[in-house]
């Protein structure tokens, strides 16, 4: 199986100098007065077909009957179709590389241009096209290595020697243009090609590594709404990816390895390990035993979710070098309300967190204030220069001033956590005739594990600006204050929204809601074996209290009052109920404590996550 150079992925640097304000204008006019040759604008050339260790794999299946024990069953073999995995990575091509960069698009046919005003195709060129059999890193990275010098470092070193030797940068735009003319026949590469790649300072290629999963199929009992009882089998696969882009740096000499980024969960971080298990883990019910092609088509849905959220953490782990960061000078200060020249051309999002840096009298880059865009400025370059916007960002914590330079923070826009929460829950005899009978069952003190995510950034939506939804698993004790019935277990399931807004210097307060289900079994002391089950929804209304120590970790407190709208309860013995038990759950308030930190992995909210730079996208489509 081969490689061919097809629709890429790539990148050229973006230095902190030319994303100031003068560079933007330098590339304003694109296309409309032909400086589209002549742009600062950084480009984008790389190889986008997805690198593969192999192309099969080999899964385990365990088997979990209704009534026994699980064991292994086998395993099943999924093959992955290289088209596919190409489809896959065109894709999430946005995610990866935005508009904010200019980008060179190759395929086995042709190479396509890509520039903030205009997509254009160039004529097939000389280069050639990248074959590569699948194999190790050190293959995958040797190819990649011998197709940039072999085929493409050679013309353009070539052009840009004779470029010194004719002093290109100084001849007027008549002279530019014969020149070019004159070194594209020469090269065999078509001129606005030639003229981009003279431009990249980057490529980039994706590789990846074999895929380690496993399955586990449950064979589960349901029931008929006339009370008959029927079997199904649940099977889920686990399988995330571990992808890895290999970023190469052109010294208009040759290209060298210039570092590797991959998408492993760093260190000990539980929540990203969390997050990124379940954006790699998907599941399909059957009415008989699955079959392999059932596993099959679970596998293709976990690799394009588990991609998505791999090239999310690249991405962000790319910005973590100060050279992939867009950054812009602060150009006003109004109050809270900081003000500068970047927006939805360079991919800022609502909410997107920036620091600011300051130069102190030594020349030295000092970090400042950390702030949060609420409104991405317009400054889509297909715009008219009066007709474009800039971003108003708020102030978090610090000070900033006019000419203090913006730097994106890397960024999901999720944050993992762990919460404390007590709820007085106590129920109502429904059976007594005369008056109610309140059964006091004591605290629900509950423990979870929650992912909060930034709607507004997520969704990239100004009108959901500090909108975050939250996902709750917890576990903890259900208390009995009555004789008969013991303490015993609880868990809980919850999804909530909360409203916030900012006070000063980290500080936060939240309106919201919570939707819970908790489950909780207590046991009856005269019968060991028997044991009183409730389920509860309810509503839980809450404010709170916050404060960011950072972009990257927070603390949070909270006062809810639960409003219970569903209650059932039954005695059973192991999982065979005995007998239904008529009560009702009452109000209570609820304490809730929680810190929670950023992690790399979108993990639950990765399929919400939206595409960048539409906006502009939209514009060259008009």
């Amino acid at each position: 199986m081969k490689m061919k150079l097809l629709p890429f992925m790539a990148a050229a640097v973006m230095s902190i100098s030319s994303l100031s304000l003068s560079a933007a204008e330098d590339a304003s006019t694109m296309d409309t007065d032909d400086s589209v040759k002549k742009s600062d604008r950084k480009t984008v050339f790389g190889l986008s077909e997805l690198g593969l260790e192999t192309t099969t794999y080999t899964f385990p299946v365990t088997y979990c009957p209704l009534n026994g024990n699980c064991y292994l069953r086998g395993s099943w073999s999924i093959t992955i179709d290289q088209a596919f995995a190409d489809n896959v990575l065109q894709t999430e091509l946005q995610t990866l590389i935005s508009n904010r960069f200019d980008k060179v698009i190759a395929s086995d046919n042709d190479i396509a241009i890509l520039t903030p005003t205009q997509d254009f195709n160039a004529q097939s060129a000389d280069i050639g096209g990248f074959d590569f059999e699948t194999g190790s890193k050190d293959d995958f990275n040797n190819a990649v290595l011998g197709y940039l010098n072999g085929k493409v470092a050679g013309s353009v070193r070539e052009v840009l020697d004779k470029s010194k030797e004719v002093r290109y940068e100084s001849m007027d735009d008549a002279a530019r243009e014969s020149f070019m003319n004159t070194q594209a026949k020469e090269s065999g590469i078509p001129m606005h090609l030639l003229e981009k790649l003279m431009g990249s300072s980057y490529a980039f290629a994706l590789y990846l590594p074999q895929i380690v999963g496993s399955i586990t199929v449950s064979q589960v009992e349901r029931t008929r709404p006339n009370g008959s009882k029927y079997i199904v089998y649940s099977s889920s696969l686990s399988a995330p990816l571990n992808t890895e882009l290999y970023v190469y740096s052109f010294d208009y000499d040759k290209y060298k390895l210039y570092k590797v980024i991959d998408s492993k969960v760093k260190g000990f971080d539980v929540g990203s390990a969390i997050a990124k298990m379940i954006s790699g883990s998907g599941g399909i019910t059957t009415p008989s035993f699955p079959s392999n092609s059932d596993g099959v088509r679970v596998f293709h849905q976990v690799f394009k979710d588990s991609f998505k959220d791999s090239i999310i953490a690249i991405q962000n782990r790319l910005k973590e070098d100060r050279s992939f960061a867009i950054s812009a000078p602060v150009s006003m200060v109004e109050g809270s309300t900081v003000y500068s020249n970047i927006g939805n051309q360079e991919d800022i999002r609502v909410d997107h967190p920036m620091y600011t840096y300051t130069t102190n009298m030594e020349g030295e880059s000092v970090k400042g204030a950390w702030i949060k865009v609420r409104k991405p400025g317009n400054n889509c370059l297909l715009l008219p220069a009066g007709e474009r916007t800039e971003s108003e960002a708020s102030i978090v914590r610090g000070d900033v001033e006019e000419f203090d330079l913006a730097v994106e923070v890397p960024y999901t826009g999720v944050f993992f956590g762990l919460e404390y929460e007590n709820i007085g829950r106590s129920y109502t005899d429904n059976t007594v005739t005369t008056g109610d009978d309140q059964v006091d069952l004591g605290q629900l003190n509950l423990f979870s594990l929650y992912f909060n995510g930034d709607l507004g950034y997520i969704l990239n939506k100004p009108f959901m600006s500090e909108v975050w939804m939250n996902l709750d698993l917890g576990v903890g004790s259900h208390g009995s204050d009555i004789t008969g019935i013991d303490s015993g277990t609880a868990y809980q399931l919850a999804f909530g929204l909360t409203k916030r807004f900012d006070i000063s210097n980290g500080i936060y307060i939240g309106a919201g809601a919570d939707l819970s289900f908790i489950g909780a079994s207590n046991t009856y002391q005269f019968n060991s074996t028997l044991s009183l089950q409730t389920s509860v929804i309810s509503l839980r209304p809450e404010v709170s209290v916050g404060y960011q120590f950072s972009p990257f970790v927070e603390v949070n407190a909270g006062l809810g009052y639960d409003l219970p709208f569903s209650t059932s309860a039954a005695a059973y013995i192991d999982t065979d109920k005995q007998f239904d038990v008529d009560i009702s759950a009452n109000s209570g308030v609820s304490l809730m404590f929680s810190a929670s930190y950023h992690v790399d992995f979108a993990g639950p909210f990765a399929k919400m996550t939206a595409r960048p730079s539409k906006a502009c996208n939209d514009l060259k489509k008009q």
